[in-house]
């Protein structure tokens, strides 16, 4: 193995440890305190950050090149495409953003169309009241269930 495949193992051995981060901040928040290490979360995190960096700045210094590495557009166009998923993640209600930020979001959604908004609030009322009825309805089979245990 010569040096620069070194210095690929390397980084995707960092990368690994820098996706691990990712989860355990997400787990555990950025504040968190390793039990062993009593390292700071968001402190291991840069430090993670900073090996992907010095793998890429080692390679480099082989003569390895990375174009188009840390260019706006090219940043400008991964956040696009991350928006673009995360759009589609909360469309499937698999993420859920915090009540000021959803205030935000419906704030440009009224320059978007007012027409879209007033059909959403619709469509939240009649699941609202869906919600309560099925809720009632359980509720008093619930209550049946019970009645009927407490005689046998």
């Amino acid at each position: 193995m010569n040096i620069v495949e070194h210095l690929l193992v390397i980084g995707s051995e960092e990368a690994s440890e820098l996706s691990r981060m990712f989860s355990r901040i997400n787990r555990f928040g950025l504040d968190a305190v390793h039990p062993r290490t009593e390292m700071v979360a968001g402190k291991q995190l840069v430090e993670e950050m900073n090996e992907i960096l010095a793998v890429i700045s080692l390679l480099e210094d082989r003569g390895v090149t990375f174009e188009g590495i840390g260019e706006p557009t090219a940043i400008g166009a991964a956040k696009k495409k991350m928006i673009d998923e995360m759009e589609i993640s909360l469309k499937a209600n698999t993420l859920v953003l915090p009540d000021d930020e959803e205030e935000e979001e419906a704030g440009t959604e009224e320059t978007e169309g007012e027409e879209e908004e007033e059909s959403t609030e619709e469509d939240e009322t009649e699941e609202d009241e869906t919600e309560e009825e099925s809720t009632e309805e359980d509720e008093t089979e619930e209550d049946e269930t019970e009645d009927e245990e407490e005689e046998l």
